[in-house]
């Protein structure tokens, strides 16, 4: 048999054989017709339900499903036509920005499934230079103050972005020892409290942080 083409592979009659039975499953459950009346309001409520239904496994499939689409060669036409006859969906974006609905959804559903795909280079500034070993004694000892300083030198928009960036791992699937894990080799700290456990460290710097911001 021969081989398909890589553009093959990207066309929208490849992707039409594609049974893609999670993102179908996401797009019927989550955007049929009164979907924000009888599940939720908001859009990320929805997605928040159908990963707590479907697990986390089932909401990477889909995810990955739809970068398939966002990645292909469909107009922006043909991609709202898709999500309508293929995925099911009673929803629609307005003309010209299916793709972005799509990418929107899929960055959402990357963010609550698996944070360590997102680029968190605030974040990473704020635990490599103010949580590395020995910045109690270089920078400051309390744990305040070292925030206190990354506001002041970074200032209330970058700030802000790594709050978001800590909101995302506080709320994901991540495991305690998972975000332990990601915190020291992902973000460059040095240590993570153990204390409470890390998620309750994030939540403790990300409100001090808010705090301060607003």
């Amino acid at each position: 048999m021969a081989k398909k083409s890589e553009y093959y592979l990207q066309s929208k009659y490849y992707l039409l054989e594609q049974p893609m039975a999670e993102a179908r499953k996401l797009f019927s459950h989550c955007f049929f017709d009164g979907a924000y009346e009888y599940i939720a309001k908001d859009e990320e409520d929805r997605l928040d339900l159908f990963i707590q239904l479907d697990g986390k496994e089932f909401a990477t499939t889909a995810r990955d499903q739809l970068t398939q689409i966002i990645e292909s060669h469909m107009s922006d036409d043909e991609i709202a036509e898709f999500i309508d006859t293929k995925l099911g969906s009673c929803d629609a974006a307005e003309p010209g920005e299916s793709r972005d609905w799509l990418i929107e959804i899929r960055d959402y559903l990357r963010s609550k499934t698996n944070p360590l795909e997102q680029p968190m280079e605030e974040a990473e500034k704020l635990f490599t230079n103010y949580f590395f070993d020995g910045a109690d004694k270089s920078i400051a000892k309390d744990q305040e103050n070292r925030l206190d300083k990354f506001i002041k030198t970074y200032e209330k928009d970058f700030t802000i972005i790594a709050i978001k960036q800590l909101t995302q791992l506080i709320e994901s699937h991540l495991s305690d020892d998972d975000l332990t894990k990601f915190i020291e080799h992902k973000l460059g700290a040095s240590y993570a409290e153990k204390l409470g456990g890390s998620r309750q460290w994030l939540i403790e710097i990300r409100d001090y942080l808010e705090d301060k911001t607003t």
